[in-house]
């Protein structure tokens, strides 16, 4: 399976009253548990992870998480491998891959310097221009291979605590600032 996008999200499919695009408001898909690994529930403290069916039927399927700058800025994608109570990294199971689209952003850029959006909204600063979909590509390249003949995909790569490979969001907001003419996000308190 390659999962795209998702963070710590699952879509509403398949279920009574399921929104699949809801974005702006909390749904089903916000429900914990949000990584494939067990791990605690910070509101009941039960132990849960996305795959725990599947590993008990002896059936977890090879899985790649993509997921984009997007995602960790809408604040979900870190959910995944985070552990819930404790911030520290939780590891990944062997069957799963994880790859960020570092600096992209949530669908694929494109050629031409604007600042509106696909979506019909309108930035404060110029939207990416980097088109993932060769990653993308890849990716699905290197899942079928996985599968179908047992090679080896690219290790995981996606920011950790554990190499100093993530940030604070009020660091990295920090950084930017000092980009002339950028226009950050206000950050409430």
């Amino acid at each position: 399976m390659l999962i795209h996008v998702a963070g710590g999200r699952r879509g509403e499919f398949n279920m009574r009253y399921g929104q699949p695009s809801v974005q702006p408001t909390p749904g089903f898909g916000h429900l914990f548990p949000f990584a494939d690994e067990p791990q605690p529930d910070p509101q009941t403290g039960a132990w849960r992870g996305l795959l725990d069916r599947a590993r008990a039927r002896g059936a977890v399927p090879k899985l790649f998480h993509t997921d984009t700058a997007s995602e960790y800025w809408r604040g979900d994608a870190g959910l995944v491998h985070v552990h819930a109570t404790n911030g520290a990294d939780v590891a990944l199971a062997p069957q799963v891959r994880r790859y960020v689209f570092a600096g992209a952003q949530h669908g694929p850029g494109e050629a031409h310097l604007t600042q509106d959006t696909r979506f019909a909204s309108r930035g404060a600063n110029p939207c990416n221009l980097l088109d993932y979909r060769p990653l993308f590509r890849a990716a699905l390249e290197n899942l079928r291979a996985w599968v179908l003949e047992d090679v080896e995909p690219p290790a995981s790569n996606y920011p950790r605590a554990g190499d100093a490979s993530s940030s604070e969001r009020g660091a990295v907001l920090s950084r930017l600032r000092r980009i002339p003419g950028f226009v950050t996000p206000q950050v409430r308190a």
